[in-house]
C-alpha cells in the first residue's frame, strides 16, 4: 500500500493523534478543576484539594493558583507560605493574572520568600498590564511609597487612575488622599465622579467616603444632609465607619433631626468593630435616661438580628 511509504501522510497522522491526546488531557484537567471548584465552594477543602491536585498535575493554571490560595490561607491544610509561593509561581509562569498578583504580594510582604520589592513590582506590573485592577492598585501604591525604586508620583497616579476607572474604591480613595496632600493632578472632580458612580451602584465604602467628602466639603460643596443620606446607605450595609458617623450625626443633629436614641443605636452597632464608637457610646450613655438606653439597645438588637439572618 503506497500510503505506508508516504512520510508526510504518516507525520500528519502522528500529529493529529498527538493533538487528540493533548485535547483529551486538557479536557480531563478542566473536568477535575470544575469538580474541585464545586467542593471548594462547599468548603469541603479535603475533596477540593484532591481534585485541584489532579488538575494541577496536568498543568492546569487555575488549579495551581487555587492550591496556592489554600496553602496561603491554610484552608483545610496546614498554612505553608513556601508551598503557596511554589504554586503561585507555576500558575503565574503560565500567564494567570491572579497568580501573578498574588506572587507579587508574597514578594512584597516577604511571605514564603525573602522580601523583594523589585520582584514584587515585576509581578504586579505583569498583572497590571493585563488590566487587573487590584494589581494596578498595588503597583500604583508601590510607586507612591517608593518601594522597589524611587518614589514616582506620576506613575503612582497613572496606575491608581487605571484601577479607579474600573471602579476600585480603594484606588479612588488613595487618589483623593494624594490630591488632598497636593500631589498629582489634584483632579478632585474626577474622583467625585467615580465615587458617585460607585455609590449609586451600592458600594458601601464609596458611599462612606463620598459622605465624608460632603461632610468636610472637600472636592464637593459642603452638604451635611447629603452626607447623612450616604452614611445611612452605607451603615445599613454594615459599614462600621458609616455606622459610627451616622451615630455622630444623630447625636449632633447634623443633616437630620437630633435623636439620642438613634445615635445610641448606631454607636452600639458600630462599637462591635470600632473603638472610637465604643468611647462615643460610653460618653452618650452618661447623658441618657434608663428608658432611652433600653430603647437604643432594643433598636440595635433588632437591626443586628435582621442583618445576621
Amino acid at each position: 500500500m503506497k500510503f505506508l511509504n508516504n512520510r508526510p501522510f504518516l507525520l500528519a497522522i502522528f500529529l493529529a493523534s498527538l493533538l487528540g491526546v493533548q485535547s483529551l488531557v486538557a479536557l480531563e484537567a478542566e473536568d477535575a478543576f470544575k469538580q474541585a471548584m464545586l467542593y471548594y465552594n462547599q468548603q469541603d477543602f479535603a475533596q477540593a484539594k484532591k481534585w485541584y491536585d489532579k488538575a494541577a498535575s496536568q498543568k492546569h493554571a487555575k488549579a495551581q493558583y487555587y492550591l496556592g490560595i489554600m496553602y496561603d490561607r491554610g484552608e483545610g491544610i496546614s498554612q505553608d507560605f513556601i508551598k503557596a509561593v511554589g504554586w503561585y509561581r507555576k500558575a503565574a509562569s503560565r500567564g494567570l493574572v491572579q497568580a501573578q498578583r498574588h506572587l507579587g504580594t508574597m514578594y512584597r510582604d516577604g511571605k514564603g520568600v525573602y522580601q523583594n520589592f523589585g520582584r514584587a513590582k515585576k509581578w504586579y506590573n505583569k498583572a497590571a498590564l493585563q488590566g487587573l485592577a487590584l494589581a494596578q492598585f498595588n503597583l500604583g501604591m508601590m510607586y507612591n511609597y517608593g518601594q522597589g525604586g524611587p518614589r514616582d508620583i506620576a506613575q503612582a497616579e497613572q496606575w491608581l487612575k487605571k484601577a479607579a476607572e474600573q471602579g476600585l474604591v480603594s484606588a479612588q480613595y488613595h487618589l483623593w488622599i494624594m490630591y488632598r496632600e497636593g500631589q498629582g493632578s489634584k483632579d478632585f472632580s474626577l474622583v467625585v465622579a467615580w465615587l458617585q458612580k460607585a455609590a449609586e451602584q451600592g458600594k458601601a465604602e464609596a458611599q462612606t467616603l463620598l459622605g465624608f467628602m460632603y461632610y468636610q466639603g472637600e472636592g464637593v460643596a459642603k452638604d451635611v444632609e447629603q452626607a447623612a443620606k450616604l452614611y445611612r446607605k452605607a451603615a445599613e450595609q454594615g459599614d462600621f465607619s458609616a455606622q459610627y458617623n451616622l451615630g455622630m450625626m444623630y447625636e449632633k443633629g447634623l443633616g437630620l433631626s437630633q435623636d439620642f436614641v438613634s445615635s445610641y443605636q448606631w454607636y452600639s452597632i458600630a462599637a462591635l468593630k470600632n473603638d472610637e464608637a465604643m468611647n462615643a457610646l460610653d460618653k452618650l450613655k452618661a447623658q441618657l435616661s434608663a428608658n432611652q438606653i433600653a430603647e437604643g439597645e432594643r433598636l440595635a438588637r433588632e437591626w443586628t438580628k435582621k442583618h445576621t439572618q
